[in-house]
């Protein structure tokens, strides 16, 4: 298998996205985060369930799969461009360079060269497989760099290390068309230089998904959303039982250690702020932080309704937002090196994602936005 130019960990940029939605039904979160001191050098974090899976953000901009196969917006003249450049093109099929013909796709980063992308290039399979596929940023030169056999759908990817780390779920009978009851998931990861596959996780139950993935010098925290009753008992019972039967965790692997960080996040689509010894998420107790050689749990702060928001091109931050339901604002909140919460300022937007240079955050009309300037918004 051809690789091309190898992505090294200096340059390898990871996009994510999610759509939010409001506060108080689900909060979905696009998020990028920067490793090494090049300005122009990042590694970007992301998450993201595959049926949210619309864009990759960026400084200037971002790529959005829609109706025109892959476009590339532009965060400040907010002008829409399809990367495919053929003359004519109508852009709506398979011939189009910026079409994905997949039934599960997932725009997976932009490294400043190429555009990587999770889809399915091989109808015969059945989409039984998930490729990752690279081409140039107006659709041409495609490359399969990889194929993830048994795989339906990506849920959430995290890329580090030279690593891309994939979720995954198998959930759809193709041959009933229709709903499985047990599901299939699990987390692989696969080596760019090494050209190898390794399974980290996989389970099988029903409701079965993982809804988020961080990782960090090896580890891994992802939330796990499943259901304890037997397929038999399922079909049985009502709604509200089915309900008080399904469950997330907050899930942590180090090696094989498979460890319980909480059973009532409250960040389950959002991720956790990861360090060298700590992790900072966000559960019914408030905000969270987790000793990793003392595998110790203190609440750092206490509130009903938070949140974590994504740090960019930051290392040891945490942010997170604290909503109140009668101003119906958001407080943010930004802990340098994991330490003493301090207070950023205050919102009736919701921000999804920080960094040194730029905020990207949501107004009450549903409109994203870009600025840099962070006092604009959270008052700070």
């Amino acid at each position: 298998m051809k690789h091309g130019k190898r992505i090294s960990k200096e340059s390898l940029l990871v996009c994510g996205v999610c759509l939010a939605l409001a506060a108080a039904v689900v909060w979905v979160i696009f998020f990028l985060s920067r490793t090494g001191s090049d300005t122009k050098s990042f590694m970007q974090e992301w998450f993201c369930d595959a049926s949210f899976s619309r864009a990759l953000y960026g400084d200037k901009g971002l790529f959005e799969y829609g109706d025109k196969g892959i476009v590339y917006i532009d965060a400040k003249t907010r002008k829409e461009t399809p990367i495919c450049q053929k003359i004519g093109c109508q852009h709506n099929n398979a011939d189009c360079d910026g079409w994905i013909e997949s039934i599960s796709r997932l725009l997976v980063f932009f490294d400043g060269e190429y555009l990587y992308y999770l889809g399915n290039q091989d109808e015969g399979d059945d989409w039984k497989s998930l490729d990752l596929v690279r081409c140039n940023p107006d659709g041409t030169n495609r490359m399969l760099l990889h194929t993830f056999r048994e795989m339906q759908s990506a849920t959430a990817v995290c890329c580090r290390d030279g690593r891309l780390y994939v979720a995954y779920r198998n959930g759809y009978d193709m041959k009933a068309r229709e709903e499985k009851i047990n599901v299939e998931a699990g987390i692989r990861v696969y080596d760019f230089e090494k050209d190898t596959e390794k399974t980290l996780y996989h389970s099988t139950s029903v409701d079965n998904n993982i809804t988020s993935l961080d990782v960090r010098d090896g580890m891994v925290c992802f939330s796990h959303t499943f259901c304890d009753l037997s397929e038999k008992e399922i079909i049985e019972k009502k709604d509200d039982v089915k309900l008080k039967h399904t469950f997330t965790y907050l899930e942590f692997l180090k090696g094989k250690e498979n460890r319980i960080l909480s059973k009532n996040p409250t960040s389950a689509m959002l991720g956790v702020a990861m360090g060298k010894d700590v992790i900072v998420f966000s559960d019914e107790k408030g905000i969270e932080k987790y000793n990793i050689e003392t595998k110790k749990t203190e609440c750092i702060y206490a509130a009903s309704q938070t949140n974590m928001v994504r740090a960019i091109g930051l290392e040891d931050v945490a942010f997170f937002a604290v909503s109140d339901d009668k101003t119906q604002k958001n407080t943010y909140y930004q802990m340098e090196n994991f330490g003493k919460p301090k207070k950023m300022g205050t919102s009736s937007d919701l921000i999804f994602q920080m960094s040194k240079d730029s905020v990207y955050g949501m107004n009450k009309d549903g409109m994203v936005y870009r600025t840099n300037d962070l006092a604009k918004i959270a008052g700070s």
